[in-house]
């Protein structure tokens, strides 16, 4: 099955991810933070989610604009 999610931002620093997220959390919103590496560095990437349709993930996306989080990056991924 897929799963639907929000990336809220991408970060160098994991300080900063964590703080993206604590504010998403306090608004009630499902977070976390993953890391990856690109080019060689290690980037936090904050995931706002899962949601199992894109309708569902429509609505969060608008009702997060509303809360000034306007450049949230769709993202689908298969459940493991």
């Amino acid at each position: 099955p897929t799963q639907f999610f929000l990336q809220a931002g991408s970060f160098r620093k994991s300080d900063d991810a964590d703080r993206v997220r604590a504010q998403l959390i306090l608004q009630g919103q499902n977070v976390r933070v993953e890391s990856g590496n690109v080019r060689g560095e290690t980037w936090y990437r904050v995931l706002v989610g899962p949601w199992p349709d894109q309708q569902q993930l429509s609505q969060a996306q608008k009702q997060l604009a509303a809360s000034g989080y306007n450049n949230l990056l769709p993202q689908k991924r298969q459940r493991p």
